[in-house]
């Protein structure tokens, strides 16, 4: 029992479904068209539901009009004939013989005209009473909306299919007829007395209207095409000129992305360069501070050692002078190099090339330095490592020739890509040194830090510089390069 529910459903939802299925498949055949043949299709659905609807309109208006001025002109004179074969009729009584004969005559000469055929004639009084019916096998009546209308005076007219009741061997059968009631006056005045009303044939009246029927929706149908034609062509156009476009900007799109790839190509390049210029000034430091150390102090060296030996009492005393004003150079000239030379940094992590940038300058001053290294270690590139150790070197030089090192810290944080170093110290007060030398390191270590793509500030208080440096991980160029 429950299989054949399922099936009688399934019988009963298939028109449903197909109907769906079919609206679903040209919905997505509608998508995939272009857009002037989805405009057009449309275009041509509301047209068509708006010309039917204009169409079944002005039809009828049209036939309602036709069978109006049809239905007065002839109700004019059949209405003065009836009247006058009518005469003052009694408003209470029936009509007497001689008048049904002329009437009757007049029905006859009626039938027998070949435009508009009489087929049927009824006269009744204003209550309704029929006084003549020229023939009962018309099966049609007047509304009460007519014949009241007709007692007021008006002419109606309608053109029906008429039922004709059978006759010998025929059966009923419909005819087009024009059916018109009209208002009966008194004779020599304006009194109504009856309401006549007169079925005509309606095949010439149809054969007319359908002329002008078929005028109408040709017209509709001219005026329909006409709209839509210069809509699709005016959306022709603008498509054209919409596809031209689309493809003036894909071709723009394209120049665009080579264009960005090749400022991507260059900046990667500057910046390759700009890394190379900063590690081939380290090597040109470390060859100047190599040729120092194998240079002039040896020299100097050889120097000491002649200056050295005894030549006399007198002498003595002055060779001993010439020998430590050579040493004060020799040691001057070894601070020099120690700073030139930049030791290996391969395989150090950022906490170890800061500890050893710490640790050096506190071998060369002599001064303490606090560090704070509490945050996790990470490895950096060789140019990063580099900046940081000449940005710590460089500080606490700083530090040590204006401030004579007085509270030294260092702080190294590492957050996600990013190494901050804190360098900070207590002012001298009144500062040591001159003003010049500062402003210069410190514009080099800002081009530094610019470099590889990180940024520096300088604190200068009154009782405390704060050097505060951030630099990537990996530098501009690397990072770039990934992405």
């Amino acid at each position: 029992m429950q299989h054949e529910t399922e099936g009688i459903s399934r019988v009963r939802m298939g028109p449903r479904d197909s109907l769906r299925r079919a609206i679903l498949s040209a919905r997505r055949l509608l998508m995939r068209a272009s857009l002037p043949v989805r405009f057009l299709s449309v275009t041509a659905a509301l047209f068509a539901l708006a010309m039917g609807v204009l169409g079944a309109l002005l039809t009828g208006q049209a036939t309602q009009s036709v069978v109006n001025g049809v239905a007065t002109t002839l109700a004019g004179g059949d209405s003065h004939a009836i009247a006058s074969y009518l005469g003052d009729i009694d408003e209470t009584a029936p009509i007497d013989e001689q008048t049904r004969h002329l009437l009757d005559a007049y029905f006859q000469i009626g039938s027998d005209a070949e435009n508009s055929r009489l087929v049927q004639l009824r006269i009744r009084r204003l209550d309704g009473v029929l006084l003549y019916e020229a023939t009962p096998g018309i099966l049609d009546n007047a509304t009460q909306l007519e014949l009241d209308n007709a007692a007021k005076g008006m002419v109606s007219g309608s053109l029906a299919d008429v039922t004709i009741e059978p006759l010998g061997p025929f059966g009923a059968h419909t005819l087009p007829l024009l059916r018109i009631v009209a208002p009966i006056h008194r004779v020599n005045g304006s009194d109504i007395v009856a309401v006549a009303s007169l079925y005509y044939s309606g095949r010439s009246l149809v054969s007319s209207l359908d002329a002008v029927l078929r005028g109408v929706w040709a017209s509709v149908l001219a005026t329909g095409i006409s709209v839509a034609g210069a809509l699709y062509l005016f959306v022709l156009g603008l498509n054209r000129t919409v596809v031209r476009q689309k493809g003036q900007l894909s071709r723009n799109l394209g120049r665009s992305r080579a264009l960005t790839r090749e400022v991507h190509a260059l900046h990667e390049a500057s910046e390759r360069l700009r890394i190379d210029s900063i590690e081939a000034n380290e090597q040109l430091l470390a060859r100047v501070g190599s040729d120092i150390h194998d240079g002039p102090l040896q020299l100097l060296a050889l120097a000491i050692l002649r200056l050295s030996q005894p030549v006399g009492d007198e002498s003595r005393r002055d060779t001993k002078h010439a020998a430590a004003l050579t040493g004060d150079a020799m040691r001057e000239l070894r601070n020099i190099s120690t700073g030139l030379v930049l030791p290996e940094l391969a395989g150090l992590s950022v906490m170890q090339t800061v500890e050893l940038a710490v640790s050096r300058h506190e071998g060369i001053t002599g001064s303490s330095v606090k560090r704070d290294f509490s945050a996790e270690d990470a490895h950096a590139d060789t140019g990063v490592q580099i900046c940081a150790y000449r940005i710590v070197q460089e500080a606490l030089t700083n530090a040590f020739r204006h401030a004579k090192g007085l509270e030294q810290s260092v702080l190294v944080a590492i957050t996600g890509p990013t190494v901050k170093l804190t360098i900070s110290n207590r002012r001298a007060d009144p500062p040591s040194g001159g003003e010049d030398a500062p402003r210069l390191g410190l514009r080099g270590m800002q081009l530094r830090v610019e470099a590889v793509g990180g940024g520096v500030q300088v604190k200068m208080g009154s009782d405390q510089v704060v050097v505060v440096a951030q630099l990537p991980l990996s530098s501009v160029r690397v990072t770039r390069g990934q992405s």
